[in-house]
């Protein structure tokens, strides 16, 4: 619909040019002038003059009937932007194959979006390049959760502990659960469960 809209305009923006170009030279002459004017041919003036109204006639007529075309156009275009706007929100609030909270969650795809460059995100009726954001927003979020952990293990003050002793034995499991945790983390950052085993081993 709004490719069709858009050739419409174009269409009738070329017709409404040339409608212009034909009444122009008429535009601005005195008629009452020329028809007192001695040396104008009655005949040559009549002719002129109907000329004139008929370019006039067309101009009006196209000034009508392109108000009247784009205005359908438009309200075509939209209605048809609402009805898939209805279809994409009812595809992605679907308890099965939609986004989880979709109405919580777009708010922030939007913001997301319009941070990272986006224009116009807010006329995407598309379910497909949403989901492909949302993708996107979710590694997003992840990345910079996982990095915030990471960056709170790095800043754990550390035991001094001798070699060979029990407690040296612990910590090496404890670091060793904890790389693990760590790369499970990594792997799936918007995993609930590996966010708990992070936390978790970071607390022993």
């Amino acid at each position: 619909a709004t490719a069709q809209k858009d050739r419409l305009e174009a269409a009738y923006t070329e017709m409404w040019k040339r409608a212009e170009e034909r009444y122009a030279p008429y535009k601005d002459l005195d008629w009452l002038a020329i028809s007192r004017d001695p040396n104008v041919d009655p005949e040559t003036f009549k002719q002129v003059r109907a000329d004139a109204e008929a370019a006039y006639k067309d101009l009006a007529f196209l000034h009508s009937e392109v108000n009247g075309r784009l205005e359908e156009a438009r309200k075509a275009a939209e209605d048809a932007r609402q009805e898939a706007a209805k279809a994409c929100a009812a595809e992605l609030t679907d308890p099965m194959k939609g986004i989880k909270d979709f109405p919580a969650v777009y708010p922030k795809l939007v913001e997301f979006a319009r941070k990272s460059g986006v224009e116009g995100i807010e006329n995407v009726t598309d379910p497909t390049m949403l989901r492909l954001l949302h993708k996107a927003y979710l590694y997003d979020t992840g990345s910079k959760t996982v990095d915030a952990q990471v960056q709170k293990v790095v800043n754990k003050p550390s035991r001094v502990i001798k070699p060979g002793s029990a407690g040296s034995n612990a910590d090496a499991s404890e670091k060793d659960g904890l790389n693990k945790a760590l790369k499970s983390l990594r792997a799936n950052p918007t995993d609930p469960d590996a966010i708990t085993a992070a936390f978790m081993a970071k607390l022993h």
